[in-house]
């Protein structure tokens, strides 16, 4: 998955930390939806979410909700009724979002639909910009994380890192690029044998940013190999400082495909996607101008994610800057890299990532502004034949809220996280879990209380035991932004 720039992210000698612990592992701390073309009555246009009158998501208040379900007026501690929906946090509630629905953050009784198994927090030694961008599970239940962590001396890292399933500290791979530039990483996935590929972004001295791709072994935390994808020329040219690596995947045979978008002018950037074999050998790579028919130039084109299908057929999902903003674009090619033209699919919103199910669906989450008003966050699915099924929409408390990544678990669960806006400057991390057919189950809500600043999940994923791991950042007083990692289990 890419990462969103308006977010301020950091961003590889490898040096290979012994097992330790960076931070303690503690137990503690709107929607609207819409099926397919059948069932939609707010839109003729299956690829354009609807307009939401959502109920938000707080523990205190949310000024948008639309309920008509009664609220819950049995006694509480004191003999006064209680007042559940009614946005207060009244005696005996846990929560009040001011709904009496459930699906969110806070059930209709006023309870918190979840517990805080453990969290962990990531300070780089820098005590600056660190933060986690993507999350893996390997055959032992571990989590592995990719992200950029500030190091004293070399400025940001890409960061890779176990935990182990209790959330203690395993082993730790931080790259630093040869000139101490700023390295992040973006995406993370796992190879058959558990070696692990990462992409992510690396900075040069002369070159600037530019696409990187890594394999590392996962028992030793060696690096086996490395990409790296320069933009037009080599060398400090006038544009060469713009790259970005966006994501990474594999199939079943271990080839791995990387995502990024290359700076090909002053104002102009095209997504690119590249196919490798487990040795990091090209097969083949394709810029986007071999895909759309018309010329960019001058535009600001983004990879945002890359998946393959069952039939092999790989899938880029890019963002194309147009006079009315930028548009989610879903791009084909078959094994060879021929981009397969007819089955580009215009998906009409900004768009942040994408993910496969087992029967094919494909499930994309982005933010759309509904009746010119502020952005929500839209999670959309769509059938093999990209016949959307269904589109939910979330509407947070404040004004706008941000995508960040989306998976799809063994389970079926859909999960979608990204970052709400409460107050002028203070932003939550967001999570919602729905099921396969797109009836929000639950969700999760964290904000670091005593900064009150920008937190943020960037992806989740379903652990083995069924319960949530959820990756991203959160502003700690005195440390600047922490990688911020939490297992959530749904009670």
């Amino acid at each position: 998955m890419s990462i969103r720039t308006w977010l301020t992210l950091p961003s590889l000698g490898l040096l290979a930390a012994a097992c330790g612990n960076d931070g303690s592992a503690t137990t503690s701390d709107e929607t609207t939806s819409t099926g397919g073309e059948e069932g939609s009555s707010s839109t003729d246009d299956p690829t354009v979410a609807p307009e939401t009158t959502a109920p938000a998501d707080s523990s205190t208040t949310d000024p948008g909700t639309e309920t008509t379900a009664p609220a819950d007026t049995s006694s509480g501690s004191t003999g006064e009724p209680l007042q559940c929906g009614n946005g207060d946090l009244d005696d005996g509630e846990e929560c009040d979002d001011e709904n009496v629905v459930d699906g969110d953050t806070c059930t209709a009784t006023c309870t918190i639909p979840y517990e805080v198994v453990w969290q962990v927090s990531h300070n780089g030694s820098q005590s600056n910009q660190d933060g986690i961008n993507e999350i893996v599970i390997d055959a032992d239940g571990n989590i592995i994380v990719v992200g950029s962590e500030r190091v004293t001396g070399e400025g940001s890292n890409l960061w890779v890192q176990q935990y182990l399933p209790d959330g203690t500290v395993g082993w730790t791979v931080s790259y630093n690029g040869l000139f101490n530039g700023d390295d992040e990483g973006a995406a993370i996935a796992l190879l058959s044998d558990g070696d692990i590929v990462v992409a992510g972004t690396v900075e040069g001295e002369f070159d600037g940013e530019d696409i990187f791709a890594a394999r590392i072994d996962g028992t030793t935390q060696e690096l086996e190999w490395e990409i790296i994808q320069d933009g037009p020329g080599m060398g400090g040219g006038d544009v060469d400082d713009a790259d970005a690596g966006a994501d990474i995947t594999v199939d079943a045979d271990d080839n791995v495909y990387v995502a990024g978008t290359l700076r090909m002018g002053a104002q102009d950037w095209d997504t690119w996607v590249g196919k490798f074999d487990a040795d990091g050998v090209e097969v083949w790579a394709s810029p986007i101008e071999d895909v759309v028919e018309v010329p960019l130039d001058g535009f600001n084109d983004r990879s945002r994610a890359v998946a393959v299908d069952a039939d092999g057929v790989t899938w880029l999902l890019a963002t194309l800057e147009t006079d009315d903003g930028s548009v989610g674009t879903a791009f084909a090619f078959d094994v060879d890299g021929t981009p397969l033209t007819d089955e580009t699919q215009d998906l009409g919103i900004f768009l942040t990532d994408m993910a496969f199910d087992a029967d094919g669906n494909i499930v994309v989450i982005g933010s759309d502004v509904p009746g010119d008003t502020f952005d929500d966050i839209i999670v959309t699915k769509y059938d093999p034949t990209w016949a959307q099924t269904w589109s939910v929409t979330f509407d947070g408390t404040g004004s706008n809220d941000f995508s960040g990544g989306v998976s799809v678990g063994p389970s079926g669960n859909v999960y979608a996280t990204g970052t709400e806006r409460i107050l002028a400057d203070d932003y939550d991390s967001f999570l919602r879990v729905l099921d396969a057919d797109g009836n929000p189950l639950w969700g999760a809500r964290y904000g670091n209380a005593e900064a009150l600043l920008a937190d943020d999940f960037a992806y989740a994923v379903e652990h083995p035991d069924g319960d949530v791991i959820a990756g991203g950042r959160e502003s700690v007083l005195g440390e600047q932004r922490n990688g911020l990692l939490i297992k959530y289990s749904a009670l």
